[in-house]
């Protein structure tokens, strides 16, 4: 007991096969003489194609701004047309697409922001420039109140605008005094705006239910530089949809 057995002819079938057995001093398991040995897998790498697309390049922050704003380039690399078709589906919607109001609605929606009333919109200087059905153009004039220390406007009044361009935008596709809130919102700080800069905001209705609205929002400077954008939900008490 506990030694090998010693070789032996032993018969499988009618037919004998030798079969001769060895120990290695180095490994405590007995191989069989002539049986193939183990087949070990080689960890494959990432293909170089996949690994520079994640590496990225130097150029590829030169790419975003341009991409963002429609300048897109020729000469692009692999991880720079990645950037390109993300940043494509984000990017501001044509105005005429969305259903105009009848005058009186959007001549309400045009005092939004304008009014006496003691409102925290009403401070921050907002007015809109055009309301459709979904979908709302907002500006707030530069003011020495809204800037912070670090020279640039303070992002609390970025993300207002964002959040107070869905107002109309989603307002003006719901009936009459429907009440809705903003529960959940995300945004990017995409650059900054600096002491001087008048903003412009515009937001959109993406999908909307039965009792929950996505909207999409971005921030601009007057000459057109991309400053923020925002992902929102809104959540409303109505089932119905129409004009507001």
């Amino acid at each position: 007991a506990g030694s090998p057995p010693s070789p032996s002819d032993s018969s499988t079938s009618g037919s004998t096969t030798r079969r001769s057995w060895s120990a290695s001093a180095s490994s405590t398991h007995i191989q069989f003489v002539g049986s193939s040995p183990p087949r070990l897998r080689r960890k494959t790498t990432r293909p170089e194609a996949v690994t520079d697309r994640f590496l990225g390049t130097p150029s590829e922050k030169r790419c975003v701004r341009a991409c963002w704003r429609g300048n897109e380039s020729e000469e692009l690399t692999a991880s720079e047309a990645t950037a390109t078709a993300t940043l494509a589906r984000v990017s501001l919607p044509d105005p005429t697409t969305f259903e105009a109001l009848p005058e009186e609605i959007a001549a309400r929606w045009a005092r939004y922001g304008t009014t006496d009333d003691p409102l925290f919109v009403n401070v921050v200087g907002i007015s809109v420039s055009e309301t459709r059905s979904g979908y709302c153009r907002i500006q707030a004039p530069h003011a020495p109140q809204l800037m912070q220390a670090g020279g640039s406007v303070h992002g609390g009044v970025i993300a207002t605008l964002i959040d107070t361009a869905c107002v109309p935008a989603l307002g003006s596709s719901l009936p009459p005094r429907t009440p809705f809130a903003t529960v959940d919102m995300h945004v990017q700080y995409l650059g900054a705006a600096r002491d001087g800069d008048d903003l412009v905001a515009a937001a959109w209705i993406v999908k909307q239910g039965r009792s929950v609205a996505f909207l999409k929002a971005e921030v601009e400077t007057a000459a057109g530089r991309t400053v923020a954008a925002g992902s929102l939900t809104f959540s409303y008490t109505t089932t119905q949809t129409g004009t507001s």
